[in-house]
């Protein structure tokens, strides 16, 4: 992992330079937000298509292209738009040395992550009571899972699978990048580097739990306070206790562990036993834990003495 990691670290570096001298200098802040790619943790989580890749019976270190461009693709989002991102990584897919079909397969699917169709779009976390099905059926749920679906398919194409295995593959893919959202949206920026947050905000899993349980009148009180949250801490921290109901909690559980089983089962189906399929499962394990919430009765305490 150490050598993957210090060649990625070189790739990303050197695709940045190259990207400048031909684009011209970049905005300062995609080059620090690609600079926060080069570190680790978040470093360590780009190399996903590598562990993919080395799962599925391939070497790893052919797939360091897609880890470039899946870091490329995080710190284009987060300062050029989905439309300036494709555009970047687009740019970049066609100075690599990829045969014809690599680069019609992966400019298709770097473009079916970044914009989607209306009917496979992101869900978002608040104000859609299909939120919860959606976390556990839709191939396409978040960020993560969309651009962790994507990185395993663009894996596994360098084995020439059938399409039927690689859909697999981005089913798998789709569910850890969606256990891993979970998992970010339970942790402090402190706790986990590869899950930076601004801040604390509740899980849209865990949220959906509770629209589906209450009343019209205090779901509406829910999504109205939910909209405060996004820039209030106060207000974040009263949605925090509001969802925290242990009856949602244990059944938010019961999901977290569905979506964990599904992946761990899809993965274990598609290889054999390895290194690179050990550090997936332990992945997979991890960002169970940390998606685990505790119930109001334990978070309000405090507060009720």
């Amino acid at each position: 992992m150490r050598t993957l990691t210090t060649l990625l670290r070189t790739e990303l570096r050197e695709a940045e330079s190259r990207i400048a001298r031909e684009l011209g200098d970049l905005p300062s802040s995609l080059r620090l937000h690609l600079h926060v790619q080069r570190k680790s943790p978040v470093l360590e989580s780009r190399l996903f298509a590598a562990l993919v890749a080395g799962a599925a019976g391939g070497t790893p270190h052919e797939a360091i292209p897609i880890c470039v461009l899946s870091g490329l693709s995080w710190a284009g989002v987060e300062t050029l738009g989905r439309v300036g991102a494709l555009q970047l990584l687009l740019h970049h897919l066609g100075s690599q040395a990829v045969s014809p079909r690599l680069r019609r397969e992966w400019s298709n699917e770097l473009e079916r992550s970044l914009l989607p169709a209306e009917s496979t779009r992101c869900a978002k976390p608040v104000g859609l009571a299909a939120t919860r099905q959606r976390y556990l059926t839709t191939a396409c749920m978040t960020a993560r899972s969309a651009a962790h679906a994507r990185d395993a398919v663009m894996a596994v194409s360098l084995q020439g699978l059938t399409a039927a295995t690689s859909e697999k593959w981005r089913e798998f893919g789709a569910w850890f990048g969606a256990l891993m959202d979970l998992a970010a949206s339970n942790v402090q920026d402190s706790v986990d580097g590869a899950l930076v947050r601004p801040a604390r905000v509740v899980s849209p899993l865990l949220f959906a739990h509770t629209l589906e349980s209450t009343s019209t009148h205090r779901r509406h009180h829910l999504l109205s306070l939910a909209e405060e949250a996004k820039h209030d801490t106060d207000a974040r921290a009263v949605l925090h206790e509001l969802v925290s109901s242990r009856s949602g909690v244990f059944a938010y559980h019961r999901d977290v562990a569905t979506l964990h089983d599904q992946a761990r089962d899809r993965l274990i189906q598609l290889c054999t036993p390895g290194p690179y399929a050990e550090r997936l499962l332990s992945d997979l394990d991890r960002w169970r834990t940390l998606a685990w919430v505790r119930p109001r009765e334990v978070l309000g305490s405090a507060a009720q003495k």
